[in-house]
């Protein structure tokens, strides 16, 4: 099954970007009229996980062009633009703009990644602020994350004692 998984996270990452880089440039306002005139119910709609990520793609170079060319060239790193509202946090320390949420849980639901009573298995994605992907198998984590590129992630295995559920970490990439 292609999830499409490598072209949805990219897209996300790039969303985030372009909140952080128009909030250091003191232009939200600008990011937040591109969400509102953004058709959500269109993309929860989609009928296929391929329609819905070249919505996401489409969304996200329009965030960016938000952001000049020449500034997202030279904002190779992150902490240029992120320190001056945030302090120094990784990247996967600093919250997702609520639309990034909002699509991820649109694409989980669509994707079958959610988590569920047989969950056996996690995968943690790092650019995504920890957003998590669950599996039922280790087969299916697996060939999930051998045909996408979500670099970097760390994988868990879910245990549940007493109604509690523990992570133990299996390998991250």
């Amino acid at each position: 099954m292609n999830y499409y998984a490598t072209e949805v996270v990219h897209s996300l990452d790039d969303i985030k970007k372009a909140f952080f880089m128009t909030e250091f440039l003191g232009q939200k306002e600008l990011f937040y009229e591109k969400v509102r005139n953004f058709d959500m119910q269109k993309l929860k709609n989609s009928k296929n996980l391929e329609q819905f990520s070249v919505a996401v793609r489409c969304f996200a170079d329009d965030m960016l062009t938000l952001v000049p060319t020449e500034k997202q060239n030279k904002w190779c790193s992150y902490e240029l633009y992120t320190n001056a509202y945030h302090g120094d946090k990784f990247w996967n320390e600093l919250p997702l703009p609520e639309v990034v949420q909002i699509i991820f849980e649109a694409y989980i639901n669509l994707a079958g990644l959610r988590y569920s009573s047989s969950s056996k298995y996690v995968v943690d994605i790092y650019d995504l602020s920890d957003q998590s992907f669950f599996f039922n198998t280790a087969k299916q984590m697996h060939s999930f994350l051998d045909a996408e590129d979500i670099a970097p992630y760390v994988a868990f295995r879910c245990k549940k004692i007493d109604n509690v559920i523990f992570f133990d970490e299996l390998f991250s990439a």
